[in-house]
């Protein structure tokens, strides 16, 4: 597929998050903005929230980024694997 005025392929869109993924993504950005809480508009403060969360949803290497950072689902049982018994 490419652009019609300019001749170069689109990169392909980046599959959507699922509701984990934008929660965990949402809770990071709402700690980035917190600092400006307060210091700027209402309306400059959704800009910057919705600009981090494009930027992460729509480039490869920012969604690799936060994906990597996203905290792991581990067994919480207690028990180790040891292998077969004998």
């Amino acid at each position: 597929m490419t652009h019609a005025a300019e001749g170069a392929p689109l990169a392909p869109k980046p599959p959507t998050l699922d509701e984990e993924e934008e929660a965990f993504l949402a809770a990071q950005v709402e700690a980035a903005v917190a600092p400006y809480v307060g210091k700027l508009s209402p309306a400059d403060l959704s800009w910057m929230r919705e600009r981090m969360l494009e930027s992460i949803r729509e480039d490869p290497d920012m969604r690799m980024l936060a994906q990597a950072a996203r905290p792991r689902v581990a067994d919480q049982s207690g028990e180790v694997f040891r292998g077969p018994t004998r």
